[in-house]
């Protein structure tokens, strides 16, 4: 567990140094849409799809995190304080 916590660390760092850069800026916005997309898609899901669907979100919301914050587990007001 301990070495894929420190890989974690390591790739979260590199991916962040890539912050407000033109290629992460278009990431961050693809996952913005992927967001937006299984939104809509839960307005018209079935109750099975509606935990997966939540499931993707929070997966995408967690990768935008990484990579404007660098660390997902700062609460969000922290981090805008820190950045």
């Amino acid at each position: 567990m301990q070495e894929k916590m420190r890989k974690k660390g390591e790739l979260v760092s590199a991916v962040n140094s890539y912050n407000n850069t033109p290629p992460m800026d278009a990431v961050v916005a693809l996952l913005d849409l992927y967001i937006d997309l299984t939104r809509i898609q839960n307005d018209v899901a079935q109750e099975s799809e509606l935990k997966h669907n939540q499931g993707k979100i929070a997966a995408f919301r967690e990768l935008k995190d990484v990579i404007i914050r660098g660390n997902p587990q700062i609460p969000r007001d922290i981090g805008n304080v820190i950045s």
